[in-house]
């Protein structure tokens, strides 16, 4: 019987072993993407203030007031945001993602237009640097903006905007 017994102790102890195993090697060899880590600032729901100086691009300047929230999505960052300025409603939704080959983040966002961009995240030492560029008016521009976390419940987003020529057209082949 104490044979028996210490038979099927080793039969339940093999089998615990084997059916953990692969868990366990899945643990390790599994990489982490560090989107929730890195980018926990972001979590939450954030009220905002938005200004922006008149430029070629908003020869009246923009003044208003918006709600943006974002939440973890698996291995990625949902958000959405909406506001209200003097130059209209605006919404959207927003998709950030680890992009491995660039050791960066993407920010996919569409709008309620369906206008999409495309935009890189990065940091350097304590700041987020977002950099995209599109077109507006026949005009190539570029924004580059950063966030900077100033305490656990505030956080400063400022953005350049740099407006070249007339938009370049492809050269045909």
């Amino acid at each position: 019987m104490k044979t028996m017994c210490k038979a099927c102790l080793c039969l339940v102890l093999l089998w615990a072993v084997l059916s953990l195993s692969p868990m366990a090697l899945a643990q390790t060899t599994a990489p982490q993407l560090p989107t929730a880590k890195e980018l926990g600032f972001l979590i939450g729901k954030w009220d905002t203030t938005i200004v922006i100086n008149p430029t070629e691009i908003t020869p009246a300047g923009v003044k208003g007031t918006g709600l943006i929230e974002y939440r973890l999505f698996g291995q990625a960052i949902e958000g959405s945001q909406s506001s209200d300025s003097n130059v209209g409603h605006y919404e959207d939704r927003e998709l950030i993602a680890y992009d491995s080959a660039t050791d960066s983040y993407v920010m996919f966002t569409v709008n309620l237009n369906g206008m999409a961009t495309q935009r890189n995240l990065k940091r350097y030492v304590d700041v987020w640097v977002l950099e995209y560029r599109g077109q507006i008016s026949g005009k190539d521009f570029t924004i580059r903006g950063t966030y900077k976390t100033i305490s656990k419940n505030e956080l400063h987003y400022t953005a350049e905007v740099e407006v070249a020529g007339p938009a370049l057209s492809p050269t045909p082949n």
